[in-house]
């Protein structure tokens, strides 16, 4: 299920759709990552209000993390957006337990997933209602040449950097599958946007700028870091693809301390419900049986067992 937004009548509209009568996913969509935090939402897709929900969610009734990422999305143009407490029906154990298990699919064929990184709960918002003061521009006459640069105090860039390395998602279990298997990521703080793919990773006001490029022999580049750990995604997607299809010793052997480090960083991560720990790791799983082309084994590798 996705949820379908367009515009009515001046307002946004946004009412659930399933998608199981598709073989593919009709358009390009996006995926909220977010914290729930210790708060119960009111607003989510449960057995009574569920078909009423593919009439329409009534948009006030939105929490403000949700009504932001639907807001990013309408403003981006697309159409369908995926959150997990509004597409799974949230009172219905086979349902969640159905859903989940494609969750690995979703993430990985998501155009673009939106992050509430600074967010503490769904209460909280994204963070794009609140705006930065303006650059000063200053125009200088360099060697015959006018130059333009735009300055801002370090202070609020070092606040930024800071704001993100502390994101209370980078302690939630779910969200480092979420974070592993996207392609690529808009992070959302109070202050600005941070943008992060396979190749690069830059904030909104451009004092920030990191370039990955792919290097087979070394798949741990430099980039902005939290808890000491390069962000998961960065760590595979740097990975040259022709390496992982190699069967060189330099693969071999990083491929299972590739696993471990995902696997130091998964078990210190925390859960609200601490028996989700499996299902939040399957996509992981899976992802590494197709990249190292080995099966695993109650967290274990047939090949080096």
């Amino acid at each position: 299920r996705l949820l379908q937004i367009a515009s009515h009548k001046g307002s946004i509209r946004v009412r659930l759709v399933s998608t199981t009568h598709y073989t593919f996913v009709p358009a390009p969509y996006l995926v909220l990552s977010h914290c729930w935090g210790q708060v119960n939402p009111y607003c989510k897709t449960t057995e009574a209000n569920f078909n009423a929900y593919f009439d329409s969610i009534p948009f006030q009734t939105l929490l403000p993390t949700f009504a932001e990422a639907i807001v990013i999305t309408h403003q981006l143009g697309l159409k369908y957006l995926w959150v997990d407490s509004l597409c799974i029906v949230q009172n219905d154990s086979n349902d969640w337990e159905k859903e989940a298990a494609k969750m690995a699919g979703i993430f990985r064929e998501a155009f673009l997933t939106t992050s509430a990184s600074d967010s503490h709960n769904c209460y909280s918002g994204c963070g794009i209602q609140n705006v930065w003061e303006p650059s000063t521009v200053l125009h200088l006459r360099l060697e015959d040449r006018e130059q333009t640069c735009w300055v801002r105090n370090s202070a609020t860039a070092d606040m930024s950097k800071l704001q993100f390395e502390r994101s209370p998602l980078h302690k939630r279990g779910w969200i480092f599958q979420e974070r592993l298997l996207s392609c690529r990521i808009l992070h959302v703080l109070h202050g600005q946007l941070v943008w992060q793919c396979a190749a690069i990773m830059e904030t909104e006001d451009g004092l920030n700028h990191q370039y990955f490029p792919h290097q087979p022999d070394d798949p741990n580049p430099q980039g902005w870091k939290y808890d000491g750990y390069l962000h998961p995604s960065q760590e595979l997607q740097c990975l040259d693809s022709h390496w992982l299809a190699s069967e060189t010793a330099s693969r071999v052997h990083k491929m299972p301390q590739l696993w471990w480090d995902w696997v130091k960083d998964f078990t210190a991560r925390q859960f609200t419900k601490p028996s989700d720990n499996y299902a939040a790791l399957a996509g992981v799983v899976g992802l590494y049986r197709e990249l190292a082309k080995d099966e695993p084994l109650l967290g274990l590798c047939k090949k080096t067992i």
